[in-house]
């Protein structure tokens, strides 16, 4: 068995939650989420090119992941940048003491003028849609931490997300002229860090190794609790769950749990239909909609190219032209093929276009909407 990982106090992918709340800790007693195993699993076979270990599906996460990360390194190759030098699992030391990580995949290269461009990439195998990289601050550690590295005043971080199973990627280039905002940010939160700046919240408390002792969240709940089902709900005489063995007050501090978990769903889904279908305006929050046009799977449609061509450097050639998303639209694919010499109005291209209508890759979604908090 691989030993774990050591952590920093501040670590990046820590970095969102302490910002919330000064004195979350990681619950080590959690359970690994199944997504969460397999995820690691992947992120793996990435690294070291072993997919024996990967189901089927799996496998199409983990190819699709490489041909985005090869499709940037070469739009990056095409605009005079060499490669100098490549890391999997790369540690990223930023000047704050507490702040390092382990970056998935970095790619260091340089143009004929001496410019720095730094490739950052980062795997994320969940379904929660992460934060965009312009604001997500676990990149702007890792930015940060690049940046310094680095002393050129030319140097740019491009940082990249890559999040297949829900077919999203995201990037934001990063200036040497950001790391002086980068480095406040995360020294205020790096300097708040367990100093008592509680503040209870859905998504954060749930991951946190002293939600069993913390006052503030048991004070918020104990409030909830009474407003939400009056004078039928008995509150437990101790909050402390970790200190509790008696089995009427542990049923209770369950009861309070499944309540409180309950009553956030609610929120969130009357908040949503509160603003979608009466036009309420909520302060601190926006509604944004999602609308999937025809798509088809990257992997599909390059897999059609590959076994209808039975050619490498038509598939290779294809893939550069269009490899900007986990799914390429319609109208995208119908520029790659434009732009693919053998394709281009070809009959060969013709049975890649026939191949794929009959397997009707191409599929619509309706549009969805949420509520999503406001960009300071």
């Amino acid at each position: 068995m691989a030993a774990k990982k050591k952590r920093a106090l501040s670590s990046p992918s820590k970095l969102k939650n302490l910002e919330i709340c000064s004195d979350f800790i990681n619950d080590k007693n959690l359970p690994v989420h199944p997504v969460t195993e397999r995820g690691t699993a992947i992120h793996k076979a990435i690294e070291t090119g072993d997919y024996s270990q990967l189901a089927e599906d799996e496998k199409k996460l983990a190819r699709v992941t490489e041909w985005y990360v090869e499709s940037k390194i070469n739009e990056a190759k095409e605009e005079g940048f060499l490669i100098s030098k490549v890391f999997n699992e790369l540690i990223v030391e930023t000047s704050i003491e507490n702040c390092w990580g382990y970056a998935d995949k970095v790619v260091f290269m340089k143009d004929s003028e001496g410019t720095t461009k730094i490739l950052l990439f980062d795997y994320k195998m969940g379904f929660n849609k992460v934060d965009d990289v312009e604001d997500n601050i676990q990149f702007w550690a890792y930015a940060l931490g690049l940046l310094e590295r680095c002393s050129h005043k030319s140097t740019i971080v491009e940082a990249h997300v890559i999040q297949p199973r829900i077919d999203w990627v995201d990037q934001h280039t990063f200036m040497m002229s950001d790391a002086p905002r980068l480095r406040q940010r995360i020294s205020m939160i790096d300097g708040r860090r367990n100093q008592g700046h509680l503040n209870p919240q859905p998504g954060v408390c749930d991951y946190c190794g002293i939600r069993g002792t913390c006052k503030a969240l048991f004070k918020k709940a104990s409030r909830v609790a009474k407003a939400y089902t009056g004078d039928a709900f008995r509150m437990p005489r101790n909050f402390h769950s970790s200190e509790v063995e008696d089995p009427e007050e542990l049923a209770k501090l369950r009861r309070l749990g499944d309540l409180m978990a309950s009553w956030s769903a609610s929120v969130k889904y009357n908040t949503t239909q509160a603003r979608v279908a009466k036009g309420i305006e909520i302060p601190g929050y926006e509604l944004v909609h999602r609308s999937n046009d025809a798509k088809a799977s990257l992997l599909t449609v390059g897999s059609v190219v590959r076994e209808t061509t039975q050619s490498q450097t038509l598939f290779n050639e294809f893939m550069n032209n269009c490899a900007t998303s986990i799914n390429i639209s319609r109208k995208d694919f119908e520029s790659a093929m434009s732009k693919t010499e053998g394709l281009a109005n070809t009959d060969l291209g013709q049975k890649v276009v026939d191949a794929l209508e009959d397997q009707d890759a191409f599929t619509g979604g309706k549009e969805s909407a949420f509520l999503r908090k406001t960009k300071k």
